[in-house]
């Protein structure tokens, strides 16, 4: 989304400096849109992908480490 966001902000400069107002309008709308949503999905992934905590190092199988280095 935000390689979309980039393209409107490229098309709007572009048609705000050859004079096309509207389309400059238009293509900044949507890149500030684009712009948003990709941001809120961003946290939104981040926020809901956490993954709990692996086992604890010291614990394999039930046993410690110390109990499979004695062995």
């Amino acid at each position: 989304m935000f390689y979309w966001s980039a393209a409107f902000v490229l098309i709007a400069c572009i048609s705000g400096f050859i004079g096309l107002n509207g389309l400059a309008g238009v293509s900044g709308e949507l890149a500030w849109g684009l712009c948003l949503t990709a941001v809120v999905l961003a946290i939104l992934s981040l926020l809901l992908n956490r993954k709990q905590d692996p086992a604890p190092l010291h614990r394999v199988g039930g046993e410690s480490r110390r109990n499979l280095k004695d062995a």
